[in-house]
């Protein structure tokens, strides 16, 4: 697998999601984290991306009825830590 070819996808996909709070949380995601992940959570964190902004901000808020379950892996726990942390940052 091509890990560049790879990060560069995640860094389109990631970066311009069409609602701010997915751009702002998946791309401030990617921009801090995308170099110290392991091929594995990178394919996870591809697959994330491809998922619609509106399941992703039913995850990210905990929603009582998402569209689908939310992805259960590590790259979505952290993606989901990240959000938490800026939340209580401001």
């Amino acid at each position: 697998m091509d890990i560049e070819l790879l990060k560069r996808e995640i860094r389109y996909r990631g970066g311009r999601r069409g609602l701010k709070e997915t751009d702002v949380t998946l791309g401030g995601f990617v921009q801090n984290e995308l170099n110290t992940l392991t091929e594995r959570e990178l394919l996870e964190l591809r697959d994330i991306c491809f998922e619609p902004d509106q399941f992703l901000l039913a995850w990210l808020t905990d929603e009582q009825n998402p569209p689908k379950p939310e992805p259960q892996n590590s790259t979505w726990q952290k993606l989901k830590q990240h959000h938490q942390q800026r939340l209580i940052a401001g």
